[in-house]
């Protein structure tokens, strides 16, 4: 009930609904092997439980970044829960985010870049229609910094060559206009 609402009413990713789908199936099994198949239910759940929840999963070497984002699933899971009155209150409110680490993302070299392009350039010099369509999706990404998941929705009424721009939908449903590059623009 919950996974559909999520899908319907938030309007969601379908990686974050899975994401959730996985997240929330992990936790079932956890449960079910801490208290046993029928010797739990919802309402017992409490901070205590989801503390040590989190704690099996720093156990298993787990990142923080993916702890904390099953934390977010159960956070959202549970407010669903009490406001469907299945629950008396909500115990992943209690519960803290692990401290994120900082790291800065990881980043191509100016070698490894020109590399890159210049086999791309390569192969749509063959004239093939995967060779200019790497091309033209290679020249997009770099010239743009879109998500892979907004590049790969992209669709033909999206681009304006005439304006230099396409039209993206990124995270949360939200449209927003990208400039375009000249590299990027030939190759499409």
């Amino acid at each position: 009930e919950y996974l559909r609402h999520i899908a319907s009413g938030r309007h969601l990713s379908p990686n974050t609904i899975a994401a959730y789908r996985r997240d929330l199936t992990e936790f079932l099994d956890y449960l079910t092997g801490r208290f046993g198949a029928e010797d739990w239910t919802w309402d017992g759940v409490d901070r205590l439980v989801l503390r040590s929840y989190l704690g099996h999963l720093s156990r298993r070497g787990l990142a923080r970044r993916s702890i904390a984002r099953k934390l977010s699933a159960l956070r959202s899971f549970f407010r669903f829960l009490h406001r469907e009155e299945i629950v008396e209150a909500n115990p992943a409110r209690a519960v803290r985010s692990p401290k994120l680490e900082r790291t800065l993302p990881g980043w191509l070299g100016r070698a490894d870049i020109e590399k890159l392009f210049a086999l791309a350039e390569l192969r749509a010099a063959e004239n093939t229609f995967r060779g200019t369509r790497d091309l033209a999706i290679i020249e997009t990404f770099y010239a743009t910094g879109v998500r892979l998941s907004e590049l790969r929705g992209l669709d033909m009424a999206d681009v304006d060559l005439i304006g230099d721009q396409i039209k993206v939908l990124g995270k949360g449903r939200k449209e927003r206009i990208v400039p375009l590059g000249s590299a990027a623009v030939r190759a499409l």
